[in-house]
C-alpha cells in the first residue's frame, strides 16, 4: 500500500503541481487548500506525512502546526514546510515551529524525494509471497 501524503497548499497551482508530482512517484495523495480543510481530513483519513504551505490564509503557522499536532491521528507524523520564501533563517524557523523539515520552491525532485524517504516511516513488512506454487 502506498504512503499517503497530505498537501496543504493554498495556491491551487501549487497544490496541483505537487499532488501530480507525488502521484507520479507512488503516493497516494489527499489535498487541501486551507487550514480547517487540512484538519479536517486528517483527522478523517490515515496520513503518513504533511506537506504545509506555510503561508496559508486562514491559520498561521504557528496555529495549524499547534493544531495538527494536537491531533492523536497526527500522532508522530511528520510535517513538511513548503514555501517560495528562501530567506535567511526560515528554514531553522520552520524546525523551531516544530516542522520535521522544510523546502522551497522551485521544489528540486531528487532532493525533495530524498526528502520525503527520509522522514517517511518503513512500511510494515507484509505476508511473505507464497508464490506460484502455493
Amino acid at each position: 500500500m502506498p504512503y499517503t501524503l497530505l498537501v496543504v497548499e493554498a495556491s491551487e497551482t501549487n497544490r496541483d503541481m505537487l499532488a501530480t508530482l507525488l502521484r507520479r512517484n507512488g503516493y497516494r495523495v489527499l489535498e487541501a487548500s486551507n487550514g480547517a480543510q487540512a484538519l479536517t481530513l486528517a483527522a478523517q483519513e490515515p496520513i503518513d506525512l504533511v506537506l504545509l504551505d506555510l503561508s496559508l490564509t486562514d491559520l498561521d503557522d504557528g496555529e495549524i502546526l499547534r493544531r495538527m499536532q494536537a491531533l492523536p491521528a497526527l500522532a508522530g507524523v511528520p510535517i513538511i514546510g513548503v514555501s517560495t520564501h528562501d530567506r535567511p533563517g526560515a528554514a531553522e524557523a520552520a524546525r523551531a515551529a516544530t516542522c520535521a523539515g522544510y523546502i522551497t520552491r522551485p521544489i528540486a525532485l531528487a532532493s525533495f524525494l530524498d526528502l520525503l524517504a527520509r522522514h517517511l516511516r518503513p512500511a510494515p513488512p507484509g505476508p511473505p509471497d507464497a508464490g506460484p506454487d502455493s
